[in-house]
């Protein structure tokens, strides 16, 4: 949904040559700075230290074009436990903090509830969650019934962003929903969005903001909504995309008595240190690259000027005359008085090819600029269009005019600025869940990406876990664990697990650290061809290509033999009395 920066504001000072070391470090201070303190000014250098954050803020299409969303369904809050892994109390004597979801009931065909959400399923479920903690595991019938099963509930597992974002845009729940009956839940995650455990006060207090809490959450939160919908032999099925599809994944992974299966939709797991094989660092700028050139259905002329380009960049940002004719070139709004705004604009210039890839969608589509502007279809392949003179280009004024051009059709796609500014972009996140996933990374999801200048059609940006770990430990008071996610979730030792179906865009870069092939009969892997982030969880368009449609159908066919599995299960008091009442009685000897 967004989540987040592009290549490596922290490793920076190891991709250039040694005399501009000095500044560069000079940088680092400056980005680091803006992004923590989220500066929406000259000094708010954009990030080059990681890939685009995979999820993406604020609505994905203008309300009202005849999708059902967030006023189809009701808000609610629940009273959660803000540690679930500890004993003693949390800061301020927060044990709880009130968790946002939303319910949609416009095709619930179950027993219990009320049309439009009326009650208030925390009001009535906390109780009970809060004594035994568990709940029947069926409704007491001695024998599986031949009737259809009961309707399914469809949980997504919130992202690293406000989760009317979701509600709004996971198209896949809202077009399925009425084949199965199903009641649609989105939980917002911890610490995003509305849900902030301290209000105020939470970034003093980060130490609840992990994966592993945020889980733990919707564990809770789940036989609360059953007990409420006397739902409590339905199937739960989980959702996600990117952050959110990992979620969904390692939820199935961790809490299979919770959840039946698991759709995970461009959900990067295997981008992580510590897995065997090792993660591709440099996958995620492959990719990009790879959607630039005549494989991805752009040009090979495109990636090469872009590939020629950089070099160029950083011989003119030395000299008042390079600069100036850098300004004039790329039309910037502030002629670059220094080697830092050159910098800057690099960063710029990258962050448009990152965030193009990812939005790559086969129509126009509002979903990657925030709902501002409009970008065409495939728009990698337009700005290619501007960048892809045959055989290069003879004067370098005329490449950096062309590549101001081809960026443009990202951060102009109106075509109403008259000039560019290096420091703003188009993708406004809010500052405190830019902030926030910031935290997340310095903790446990230490994601290494890389950029070599050879596979890939940028420059030398190595992964620097040093300078990572000192901006860390300075700005959270924290070091990160490079491979713990790969210790808590297993990594690629995927073979104890079941019912997860996996799903990546061919054209998605985060394809470099997802599951792309079958793992067991029941965790299995689809790719669709020409498709970008997540595209499978969006409503559907005329423009969608067979392959995503593919795609759908295989999702719920997964869902339906999900839904079978679970109704055909013997519950597990059923199964100890069978096996009590068959069983030799054992005679106590003197």
């Amino acid at each position: 949904n967004r989540v987040v920066a592009v290549a490596s504001c922290r490793a920076i000072t190891t991709m250039l040559r040694s005399e501009v070391a000095a500044t560069l470090l000079l940088l680092i201070v400056v980005l680091l700075a803006a992004e923590v303190c989220g500066l929406d000014s000259a000094e708010s250098r954009p990030r080059i230290i990681r890939a685009p954050r995979m999820s993406i803020p604020r609505y994905p299409f203008p309300l009202g074009q005849g999708h059902p969303g967030q006023e189809n369904c009701t808000e609610h809050w629940f009273t959660q436990t803000t540690d679930h892994f500890g004993w003693a109390t949390p800061p301020l004597g927060k044990d709880t903090f009130q968790q946002r979801y939303f319910v949609c009931d416009l095709y619930w065909r179950g027993g219990g509830g009320a049309r439009g959400g009326t009650r208030n399923p925390d009001a009535e479920g906390a109780a009970a969650n809060n004594e035994s903690g568990s709940l029947r595991a069926g409704s007491g019938a001695s024998a599986p019934s031949p009737s259809p099963p009961p309707p399914p509930i469809f949980f997504y597992a919130g992202n690293e962003a406000d989760v009317t974002l979701y509600v709004n845009a996971t198209g896949l729940m809202w077009e399925s929903a009425p084949e199965f009956g199903a009641l649609l839940v989105f939980v917002e995650h911890r610490y995003f969005g509305k849900t902030l455990p301290f209000g105020a006060d939470t970034p003093k207090y980060m130490d609840y903001l992990s994966s592993e809490q945020a889980l733990a959450d919707y564990a809770t939160i789940i036989p609360s909504i059953k007990q409420h919908f006397k739902a409590d032999d339905s199937a739960v099925i989980t959702f996600g995309g990117s952050y959110g599809g990992m979620l969904s994944a390692w939820f199935r992974l961790k809490y299979p008595g919770t959840v039946d299966g698991a759709i995970a939709a461009s959900a990067p797991i295997w981008s992580f240190l510590g897995e065997e094989p090792a993660c591709d660092q440099n996958g995620f700028a492959k990719i990009v690259t790879r959607d630039a050139s005549a494989a991805g259905g752009a040009s090979d002329d495109c990636s090469n000027n872009i590939h020629t380009l950089w070099p160029l960049l950083f011989a003119d940002m030395k000299t008042e005359g390079g600069r100036a004719q850098i300004s004039e070139a790329f039309r910037l709004c502030r002629p670059a008085r220094d080697e830092a705004d050159v910098l800057a604009l690099i960063a710029w210039l990258q962050d448009a090819y990152d965030y193009m890839a990812m939005g790559d969608f086969p129509y126009p589509s509002s979903y990657i600029l925030n709902g501002h502007g409009t970008l065409p279809a495939f728009p990698v392949e337009v700005a290619c269009g501007k960048v892809g003179r045959p055989g290069g280009y003879p004067h370098r004024a005329q490449l950096f005019a062309a590549m101001g051009e081809a960026v443009n059709v990202f951060y102009n796609s109106s075509g109403e600025r008259p000039c560019n500014d290096q420091f703003h972009g188009v993708n406004n996140d809010t500052s405190q869940d830019a902030l926030f996933w910031d935290y997340l990374w310095c903790t446990e999801m230490v994601q290494p990406f890389v950029r070599n200048g050879v596979d890939d059609m940028f420059f030398p940006q190595p992964f620097n876990l040093s300078a990572s770990t000192a901006h860390c430990q300075q700005q959270w008071g924290v070091t990160p664990r490079p491979s713990w996610i790969t210790v808590q979730y297993g990594g690629k030792r995927l073979q104890a697990a079941s019912n997860i179906f996996f799903t990546n865009g061919e054209l998605d870069p985060w394809r470099s650290g997802g599951v792309v092939e079958d793992v067991s009969d029941s965790v299995q892997a689809y790719v669709i061809a020409r498709g970008a982030h997540h595209l499978d969880l969006m409503f559907s368009n005329p423009d969608d290509p067979q392959s995503v449609k593919t795609a759908r159908e295989q999702q719920r066919s997964h869902i339906r033999k999900w839904i079978a599995e679970r109704a055909s299960a013997v519950p597990v008091s059923e199964q100890w009395r069978s096996a009590r009442s068959g069983a030799t009685k054992l005679r106590v000897q003197p």
